[in-house]
């Protein structure tokens, strides 16, 4: 009588906290996961600074063949995950921003591509900051509810709500989803003719999605802040907005990007994740892994 071999399996809680679980060197890797915990100009709800770490926990589960591309990315493309950047709440943000330029600059300059997960909004700019020092010519495409354009805000001008005014007159911006805004950033829109597109014009047909296309420069990075979305989807964010995107919307306009431009980073920010509803950090997790597989493959 022959025994049975005993078959073995190794649980997903046993995985590396990195990104899909996977244990790649950086020098190997030709994508790096920037996690950066940080909420410290939030003017709504809190939670973003356990977004990084509940994304990449979540992604441990994503299957890495995604079906409609017919591919499994990790199979051709090495993914390193950097251990968290952890700031403190009452860190200036500004010195934030110099400690994320510096270390994007870094990565930068070894050809990597850098998906970095947030934290509030404000971690984007010195990733942004970074990306145009390389590409002075790209266009950075910001998807958001918000249109994140004040000169100032409670105090600072390294605020969530300030994200996008530091780059209108430094490079070519485009604005996808925006849905609540002051007068005062509708006054700025006007008066230095942004390209903006507002959810109230996008939610009836896809038409859209070839002018957003148009405006784009051959090099592009993204920046998606989660409540682009529609609330009924993933409605833990630092200030949610009804009437937002769907999936299928959002996943259509990424693959059309990746298809005609060059996609040379993203980021996502904003989510706000809860300890028993593991939904909202799947959805995010998969978006990521879902963008990358459209870059990349």
């Amino acid at each position: 009588m022959t025994r049975k071999k005993k078959q073995t399996f190794l649980h997903r809680e046993k995985l590396p906290n990195s990104f899909l679980g996977q244990r790649n060197s950086y020098k190997s890797s030709r994508i790096v996961i920037l996690p950066v915990s940080y909420e410290g100009t939030v003017s709504y709800g809190r939670g973003t600074k356990n977004a990084p770490s509940s994304i990449i926990h979540a992604s441990r589960y994503i299957e890495w063949y995604d079906e409609e591309i017919d591919k499994e990315l990790c199979k051709n493309v090495e993914i390193h995950t950097f251990p968290e950047i952890k700031e403190n709440i009452s860190t200036h943000p500004r010195k934030l921003v110099s400690n994320i330029y510096k270390k994007a600059k870094k990565v930068l300059n070894d050809e990597k591509f850098i998906c970095t997960l947030g934290g509030e909004h404000t971690v984007s700019v010195g990733v942004i900051q970074a990306y145009l020092e390389k590409y002075p010519d790209m266009t950075v495409l910001q998807l958001d509810a918000h249109a994140d354009l004040r000169e100032k805000y409670e105090g600072t001008n390294h605020s969530h709500a300030c994200v996008m005014y530091h780059f209108i007159d430094k490079g070519h911006t485009v604005q996808v989803g925006i849905r609540s805004l002051s007068g005062e950033e509708m006054a700025t829109i006007r008066k230095k003719k942004l390209e903006v597109f507002f959810m109230k014009d996008m939610y009836r047909s896809y038409s859209w999605i070839s002018n957003v296309i148009k405006k784009l420069h051959k090099k592009v990075y993204v920046t998606i802040d989660f409540d682009v979305f529609d609330t009924s989807l993933l409605p833990l964010t630092g200030t949610p907005e009804p009437g937002g995107m769907d999936w299928y919307s959002l996943i259509k306009l990424l693959k059309k990007i990746s298809t005609e431009r060059d996609v040379v980073g993203f980021d996502l920010v904003e989510f706000s994740p809860q300890k028993h509803n593991h939904v909202p950090s799947y959805t995010c997790a998969k978006l990521c892994y879902k963008f990358l597989n459209y870059i990349f493959v």
